[in-house]
């Protein structure tokens, strides 16, 4: 919390040659450029005050300064706090039916249905650099 020393939040982002566990490894394959935020958690009774967003904010950052090019995340079906993520411009990646059948069988053995359903989506954010947009001519 700004202004204290306590802790609200926590975040681990993860990128291409990066250590990652097993069960990180399984849930999600990075690609070249890739940085895919593994978790993120806020205290109780620190939600809805800003510090998920601060984390967020803090991620593309870092991504942006080692040259990534999407920014990723695994929620879970029920999270709220994909509206979170939507609102900070993540959308759903689509994915075929076998990824979407595995993820839903590794999610539901490692976590059960914390908010009371199964399975869940990767969500992704395109970064966008000046120099990509004036390159194309936008």
């Amino acid at each position: 919390q700004e202004g204290t020393d306590k802790v609200v939040g926590a975040v681990k982002m993860t990128g291409d040659g990066m250590p990652r566990t097993i069960s990180e490894k399984l849930l999600h394959k990075l690609s070249e450029d890739e940085y895919y935020i593994e978790w993120m958690a806020v205290s109780a009774e620190a939600r809805g005050q800003g510090a998920g967003k601060r984390m967020l904010e803090f991620c593309e950052e870092q991504a942006r300064a080692r040259g990534g090019k999407v920014l990723s995340l695994g929620v879970v079906n029920g999270n709220p706090a994909r509206r979170l993520y939507e609102r900070f411009g993540f959308v759903e990646k689509k994915r075929g039916a076998c990824a979407s059948c595995c993820t839903t069988v590794i999610i539901s053995l490692l976590f059960g249905m914390p908010h009371g359903q199964i399975g869940a989506v990767i969500m992704e954010k395109q970064l966008v650099y000046l120099h990509d947009s004036e390159q194309s001519g936008h």
